[in-house]
């Protein structure tokens, strides 16, 4: 008899077997006599006449056996049906990869730190007229008529004991985020399977991953982000896509891509940069710039039909021209900045990045890999040469003059300002502007003064974060909202399900100007919060006060066109209606 966790198996899990002795029949007697199958059965009709004799006893369900048959109710059961439903395989979300399943997973996960205590199992109604043997035991002592017909063997209808979960949605395909946050799946997910193990197939090119795990609920997301002694950006990067062993060294030398306490010593570095009287004038210049981009948009609004497209008309020169002056990157050269972001963080969107260089394998190639930044590198270095002979009151010159600072982490340096400087603002400008206009009364509440603008600001960050996953690696086996994870698993944070999560926010499918407190993680949190998140907080404060005292009101003329990613929250284009 095979054995079971050093019990035997349950009988809807033990295969057909030939058993000598009692049931060998009696004509050898023992280890000679003749071999006799016997079916372990769940049926009617003649099994009833062997129970009538005292052939065979049904043992006691798991609820009224010892203590350790009850502490895993009908788990072989429940595993069978699973499986029976999932192709042979345990779905994600209930037990993970290669993990056993247990019903403790299953069942939906308490929304409280309190301990809870388990429910007694119970033995699942079973219709009148179907009469099972769970584990039927043959009495040693008894003889068998040779004449006793073995019956042929019936399947018992099928008895849930558990509740079936929802079913784990995708999160991971980049065209999932085409209208939008993906909210009723965010929701599902926050509310049955808050550390979900999602498949990563094959899309648009690029080849399939081993799979993450999806972390959805505020308070998970946060433990991640600050955690990063368990959950390291250095093991893996920080993107969803793992990229190619190859490359991984090169791409650890960005601080974005690297754990304490060496990320410390480059944040500090950084750091230098950003003095108060830098960021005052830098205030100066914005203002005057998003003035002006909001009067060229006017006049293209009143030429026209009263609308135009906000995003190619104000905020993508508005996010670009802004960190091209605190870069000092010369007037003539600010395009190819824009080109380089387009270029990495869209490179899901053929509209975005254009045609997909390919790699020698045929493949898409990786846009962070040292290749396809080698242009990008070459810029930084001429610019740095620049600053050193002839310096100026801008980022470059500190970093380009800074000792500390070797040339490849001031080239990545230069690559993570000029692609998350510019983006972060990118996206979430036009998506506060897209909120306002589907939100006349906030922004009426706005322009008049009734809601103060700061408040408004980290309200449009909670509604449109720019930032929608970020990826981190298991450094070591841990456990996560109740789920084991193990070391080397990915584990990717997203930011637009935390920011809706009902136990931290009320009612936060409300837009709430004047939300207080706000806890949202646009910026992240941890020691990877945004470096330039006061910087982005400006531009965005003063965009939104110039709208206001510019527009009497704003309202959609289109529909937004997305960007095909799940990484960045973008907008590639906005067509607004604009009353003056």
């Amino acid at each position: 008899m095979t054995e079971h966790h050093g019990e035997r198996e349950p009988w809807w899990e033990r295969e057909w077997e030939w058993e000598r002795g009692a049931l060998a029949g009696r004509g050898g007697g023992g280890q000679g006599g003749r071999h006799r199958p016997v079916r372990w059965s769940a049926v009617s009709g003649p099994v009833q006449r062997w129970r009538a004799r005292g052939f065979l006893r049904p043992p006691a369900h798991p609820a009224q056996r010892g203590s350790a048959q009850g502490d895993r109710p009908l788990d072989g059961r429940l595993r069978q049906l699973r499986e029976r439903r999932n192709g042979g395989r345990v779905t994600a979300g209930i037990g993970g990869p290669g993990e056993p399943y247990t019903p403790e997973a299953a069942l939906p996960p308490d929304e409280s730190d309190a301990p809870t205590t388990p429910a007694t199992p119970t033995t699942p109604e079973i219709p009148k007229d179907t009469e099972i043997l769970e584990d039927a035991e043959i009495l040693e002592d008894t003889e068998l008529p040779e004449d006793l017909e073995v019956p042929e063997f019936q399947e018992v209808p099928k008895v849930s004991a558990v509740p079936r979960l929802p079913e784990v949605p995708d999160v991971f395909h980049p065209r999932r985020y085409v209208k939008g946050l993906p909210h009723d799946a965010y929701r599902l997910l926050r509310d049955h399977h808050p550390v979900a193990w999602q498949d990563e197939p094959e899309v648009l090119g690029w080849p399939a991953g081993p799979g993450f795990w999806a972390v959805t609920r505020h308070r998970d997301v946060v433990r991640v982000l600050k955690d990063a002694r368990t959950f390291s950006s250095q093991l893996g990067a920080t993107q969803i896509r793992d990229p190619d062993p190859v490359d991984l060294p090169f791409i650890r030398r960005m601080m974005l891509n690297q754990d304490p306490p060496e990320h410390g010593r480059l944040r500090r570095l950084v750091s230098r940069a950003f003095t108060p009287r830098r960021v005052d004038r830098f205030e100066t210049a914005v203002r005057e710039r998003a003035r002006a981009l909001l009067t060229t948009a006017v006049h293209t609004a009143r030429s026209g039909d009263g609308g135009c497209d906000v995003v190619s008309t104000v905020t993508d020169d508005y996010a670009l021209l802004n960190l091209a002056d605190l870069l000092g990157v010369p007037p003539g050269e600010r395009g190819l900045m824009l080109d380089w972001t387009r270029r990495v963080i869209g490179y899901q969107d053929p509209d975005e990045a254009g045609p997909a260089a390919t790699g020698t394998d045929g493949r898409p190639a990786d846009p962070r890999s040292p290749a396809m930044l080698q242009d990008m590198f070459a810029f930084a270095r001429e610019l740095a040469a620049h600053k050193r002979r002839y310096p100026g009151d801008d980022v470059m010159t500190v970093l380009a003059t800074d000792p500390e600072l070797a040339v490849p982490e001031l080239e990545m340096f230069f690559f993570l300002l000029t692609i998350a400087g510019n983006d972060t603002v990118r996206s979430a400008a036009p998506g506060g502007l897209l909120a306002l206009a589907r939100h006349p009364d906030g922004y009426a509440a706005l322009r008049r003064g009734a809601v103060a603008v700061g408040p408004a600001v980290e309200e449009l960050l909670r509604w449109h974060p720019p930032v929608l996953s970020f990826r981190r690696t298991a450094a070591a086996d841990t456990e996560l909202a109740g789920r084991r994870i193990r070391a080397g698993d990915k584990v990717v944070v997203f930011h637009g399900s935390a920011n809706y999560d009902e136990r931290v926010f009320a009612d936060p499918g409300r837009l709430d100007l004047a939300r207080s407190p706000n806890p949202h993680v646009s910026f992240g949190d941890g020691p990877h919060v945004c470096l330039g998140a006061h910087l982005a907080r400006l531009q965005l404060r003063v965009l939104y006060e110039e709208t206001c005292a510019l527009l009497p009101a704003v309202a959609v003329a289109g529909p937004p066109q997305r960007l095909v990613s799940n990484f960045i929250h973008g907008l590639k284009s906005l067509p607004l209606r604009l009353a003056t």
